[in-house]
């Protein structure tokens, strides 16, 4: 089956709430879907991974580790970059089309029947959730990773009951569903710890006192969080000494920022714990995972960086990376766009003050901040009409030794990688906390 024949499966999810919003936010929905579908999350093991940031790299690190070690392994990974079968991986293969299609095919007809008895109508995330459910269980996956969509309490990926709870850095984000206060977002974050779990986090202060108090509340089991320390950020990898009881190891990860051995630690501490994996063999998994999208570094000339940091803490994250790589100011080209409701005015005064050129593009998709209104709060900065006119633009005022570098929205960064690949599909869809988005060819 080829991608345009697809194209009837995104018409028919589009019809379905684009977007969470605090008082839509339910497990009722999912749970019935699921019951229909026969209960799949029964025939599963596995971790759920909430937090704000760093999530996706350690489902990533986690798969790693456990495919390391021999397990056949899911992951359901959340969003996307350019096709939505990226989300749906065993042992690090992502589902094929004309399986996808089957698979939703199957999970709609059960839609029809939860919407009549309930009266409701899931979200396209809830929908999704079912359909990787289904998937990994027939495909008798050994373990399953699930990312969180948003937040975690009523997250759809709570409502398949995974024993064990990967808890990453948070700040804020989504606070006008999450709430506008760390202890607010740490709170709905710590909802999916459940009775009998097993959590790691790598927070402190208030968002650990949050998760702490959780486990305390539902007679859950907090594992420690193995002590690490960066030792060296390239752009290869980043190398970290890591301690496990009264050893410590050297270890390299090809994911770049200091931030990422943190991650790392999440997943080995987990995998240590629950899985008896030695810890050589996870660390040398480590060593060969890949996370497009995540300080990705296109091998062209001039240097091209694609990050999607998308919220302060992240973008904090990104400029002391560039810091670490010891970036010139002088030498550094923006591409920026961002979504509403994010915070983007203090990230383009932060981002103003690290580079030589900010480039605002119109890029066509849906719910992204008019450059126009970015160019407001940064007048220095360049407009472009296009994605493509801003590459391009980039590539003419930098010089040979220069850094482009875009960011600002994982949206962003998937249309780029489709410009760069030449890609011709009709339509990409583009899904991000229970919202769907499409990508047309203008």
């Amino acid at each position: 089956m080829r991608y345009r024949e697809l194209d009837h499966y995104v018409e028919w999810l589009q019809a379905f709430p684009r977007q969470a919003v605090a008082e839509y936010l339910s497990l009722k929905r999912v749970e019935l879907l699921l019951r229909l579908l026969g209960s799949p999350e029964r025939r599963l093991k596995g971790f759920q991974v909430a937090g704000t940031n760093g999530k996706g790299s350690t489902v990533m690190l986690l798969e790693a580790g456990l495919r390391g070690a021999g397990y056949r392994v899911g992951a359901f990974l959340s969003p996307h970059l350019v096709s939505y079968t990226e989300r749906f991986r065993i042992n690090g293969r992502e589902v094929s089309q004309t399986r996808l299609a089957e698979l939703v095919t199957r999970v709609s007809q059960k839609v029809g029947e939860a919407e009549r008895r309930i009266h409701d109508r899931p979200t396209w995330f809830e929908v999704l959730t079912a359909v990787a459910a289904l998937y990994f269980a027939e495909e008798k996956v050994d373990w399953a990773v699930f990312e969180v969509g948003l937040g975690g309490r009523l997250d759809a990926t709570t409502a398949l009951g995974l024993r064990y709870k990967v808890i990453t850095d948070i700040g804020r984000d989504h606070a006008h569903i999450l709430g506008s206060t760390i202890k607010k977002i740490a709170g709905e974050k710590a909802g999916i710890i459940q009775a009998r779990s097993v959590v790691i986090s790598s927070n402190s202060g208030m968002a650990q006192k949050m998760i702490r108090s959780r486990c305390l509340q539902v007679g859950a089991r907090l594992i420690p969080f193995p002590r690490t320390q960066h030792l060296n950020v390239s752009l290869e990898g980043t190398s970290f000494r890591i301690d496990d009881e009264s050893r410590r190891y050297q270890a390299f990860i090809p994911l770049v920022g200091r931030q990422q051995p943190r991650n790392a630690a999440l997943a080995f501490g987990m995998l240590r714990e629950i899985a008896q994996i030695p810890a050589e063999a996870i660390l040398r998994s480590f060593r060969a995972v890949q996370f497009p999208g995540r300080f990705t570094i296109v091998p062209r000339s001039p240097l091209t960086v694609l990050d999607g940091a998308h919220n302060l803490p992240a973008i904090a994250r990104l400029i002391r990376t560039l810091d670490d790589l010891r970036v010139n100011n002088k030498r550094l080209i923006i591409i920026y766009a961002a979504k509403e409701r994010k915070e983007y005015r203090p990230i383009i005064r932060r981002l103003a003050t690290r580079c030589r050129l900010i480039i605002f593009p119109e890029t066509h998709l849906h719910g992204m901040v008019d450059p126009k209104i970015l160019r407001r709060i940064h007048t220095a900065a360049y407009v472009t009409s296009s994605i493509a006119a801003a590459l391009k633009k980039a590539k003419t005022a930098a010089g040979k030794n220069d850094m482009i570098l875009v960011t600002g929205s994982l949206y962003l960064v998937g249309a780029v990688l489709r410009q760069m690949k030449h890609m011709r599909s009709a339509t990409v869809d583009k899904i991000d906390d229970n919202r769907v988005e499409l990508l047309s060819p203008r």
